[in-house]
């Protein structure tokens, strides 16, 4: 995930390119894609928001797109069950809740 925010281009578009295929390979398989975005999604799509928001990392920005769609598509299509209240109370500290 650090080479996201890398500040040379080359190394974050080739850590976007390797994510992208860590996520394509892994939707093949129902039961790995639950565990792993059971793990790993809410991390993910809280640095890909972020660095998309950020304008120091503009030139990614469609290999930000094609990781945040990816993401975005196993939840809405129901091709992963994740359960949404136990990820953000393991996301966010509980003083977020107050």
């Amino acid at each position: 995930m650090w080479s996201l925010r890398h500040e040379l281009s080359t190394y974050a578009d080739l850590g976007l390119d390797l994510l992208e295929e860590i996520l394509t390979n892994v939707n093949k398989n129902p039961t790995i894609a639950n565990q792993f975005y059971t793990q790993y999604h809410m991390r993910i799509l809280s640095e890909i928001i972020d660095v998309m928001t950020d304008s120091f990392h503009k030139s990614g920005l469609k290999a930000q797109i094609k990781v945040f769609y990816i993401l975005v598509h196993v939840t809405t299509t129901n091709m992963v069950i994740l359960h949404l209240s136990r990820l953000l109370i393991r996301f966010l500290p509980i003083s977020h809740w107050t």
